[in-house]
């Protein structure tokens, strides 16, 4: 997240696009709040504006414009422009609807670094006057927030933008979209031992069963086989 650093065109209404960026959401009016509440010292900045979101980046514009600076080289104390790269610097967005206050989006940003935000996040300054990387967890504690407000809605909007983008972001040095998840491998099936003919097996599929035909008649026993007896001779007186 950088602050002032945005190209803009002459009137400042619109941002310069980068290679291959595209403009997938624009908002209406709406409330921004920047903090780093944790950072030494804390700076907060607010302004109204519009808010647009690319494949790349997330951009807010003031509305209307703030005259050019009697100083370009030196840094201004107004919020101008806003920008947020998708990729790297975005660590949570949340759309919140608390009791006591108007439904806003709250966006986790880090800053970049030489951006014109407070650097704690990024790196520590030692009595030797060498930085240090801060720990994950560190950066996270530091990290700037983004509050948007709007007056009429738009809030859950502005959010399906976000995740949309997300989706397929574009890095911010090129056109190529990043890398999505590979497809999972297929399940491992064990080879069968024989391998049927194409042929037979068509054929088995085609062929309707042969089935013998029934008859109404029961069927008829087997006869016994039977032996003749011998009669015994005459009696003799």
């Amino acid at each position: 997240m950088s602050i002032n650093w945005v190209l803009t065109n002459s009137e400042g209404t619109r941002p310069q696009p980068l290679p291959a960026e595209d403009v997938l959401y624009r908002s209406q009016v709406c409330q921004l709040q920047v903090e780093f509440k944790n950072a030494q010292p804390p700076a907060k900045w607010e302004a109204e504006g519009i808010i647009f979101v690319t494949c790349q980046r997330l951009i807010f514009l003031r509305s209307p414009p703030l005259p050019p600076p009697a100083d370009p080289t030196q840094p201004s104390p107004h919020l101008r422009n806003l920008a947020i790269p998708l990729l790297g610097n975005l660590i949570s967005v949340r759309y919140l609807m608390p009791i006591f206050s108007a439904p806003h989006l709250e966006l986790k940003v880090h800053p970049v670094r030489n951006g014109g935000l407070p650097q704690d996040a990024i790196v520590s300054s030692r009595s030797d006057g060498a930085d240090t990387a801060r720990t994950v967890a560190e950066m996270e504690r530091l990290a700037g927030v983004v509050k948007v407000t709007f007056r009429e809605g738009g809030g859950t909007v502005l959010k399906d933008a976000i995740d949309r983008a997300l989706r397929n972001p574009v890095p911010l040095a090129g056109g190529r979209p990043a890398a999505s998840e590979p497809d999972p491998l297929p399940l491992y099936q064990a080879p069968s031992t024989q391998s049927p003919d194409r042929s037979e097996v068509a054929e088995a599929e085609t062929e309707p069963p042969v089935t013998e035909p029934r008859t109404d008649e029961p069927a008829e026993l087997p006869r016994l086989a039977t032996q003749e007896v011998e009669e015994p001779p005459p009696y003799a007186v």
